[in-house]
Order: C-alpha cells, then sequence, then structure tokens
C-alpha cells in the first residue's frame, strides 16, 4: 500500500490546477489515469521503502491501517509528481521538492530524523531483534496410568 493517495497528491499539488490529468494523461491531458497516477505511487512508495528500510522495520504501519506519518506523505507525493513528470521534469520547484525529499528520506533511513504517527507517537527503530515463535514443552510419552485422561 502506498504511503500517499490520489487525494493527498491532489491536495499536494493540483489543487483543481488540472495538473494529475495532464501528466498522467498523455494524449490529451484531460481527464486523470488513475492507474498512472497509483503507479507512480507505488514507484514512490517502493523507493521510500528502500531506505527507511535501513532504520524502521518494514512495513511501516505503526500508526494504523492506511495511516502513515504526514512527512512520509509528503515525501511519497513530491517523489511521486516527480516520477508523473517523466523526461519533461522542468529545472523549478518540482525538482527542488524531489530534491528535498530524497534529502529527506535519507535522514530518515539513516536516524538523524524520526518519524512520528498523527498521534505524537515516535515510530520505532529496528530492533535488531529475530522473532522466536513460543514452544510449549511437553512431558515425554509415558504410560503412566496416573499421568494419561
Amino acid at each position: 500500500m502506498a504511503y500517499a493517495t490520489r487525494d493527498d497528491l491532489y491536495l499536494a499539488y493540483d489543487g483543481g490546477s488540472g495538473e494529475l490529468a495532464r501528466l498522467s494523461d498523455g494524449v490529451a491531458g484531460s481527464t486523470e489515469n488513475l492507474a498512472r497516477i497509483n503507479q507512480a505511487l507505488d514507484f514512490a512508495t517502493e523507493r521510500m521503502n528502500e531506505e527507511l528500510s535501513k532504520y524502521y522495520d518494514m512495513p511501516i504501519a505503526a500508526c494504523g491501517v492506511g495511516i502513515y506519518p504526514i512527512a512520509l506523505v509528503a515525501i511519497c507525493c513530491a517523489l511521486a509528481r516527480y516520477e508523473l513528470y517523466d523526461d519533461t521534469v522542468p529545472d523549478n520547484k518540482v525538482v527542488r521538492d524531489y530534491d528535498s525529499a530524497i534529502k529527506r528520506l535519507k535522514a530518515y533511513g539513516d536516524g538523524s530524523l524520526h518519524l512520528f504517527c498523527p498521534s505524537g507517537a515516535k515510530l520505532n527503530k529496528k530492533s535488531g531483534t529475530m522473532f522466536v515463535a513460543a514452544v510449549e514443552i511437553r512431558p515425554a510419552y509415558t504410560t503412566n496410568k496416573d499421568y494419561c485422561l
């Protein structure tokens, strides 16, 4: 699941300007191509996971189902927007937002910045421990009638 949604991307950058339609619909630019938008969000999320997995346990879902730290939503939107521009990325705010998002992402990935849930709770860093299943210790089979049911 992507860290941001189409609606997050719309609120962050489009706001009624039609940018998502222009970027996602390569033919006419008049309607949004939701599949292309979701693909850009998925690519952004995977790029983020590569960096975040260095410091945080994956997948990041500590804030609840579908609720991610706002910082991750913002970074995902910036990376997805950049992705949607393809080869026509202008050297302007899109590139500056992308560069800033990558810089912040790397800081989260190396632990110099920390992620917080909207509730204010801090996400846990990698514990470095492995999950070990509990094992029930049973006595060896016996013919003792007092032990049998």
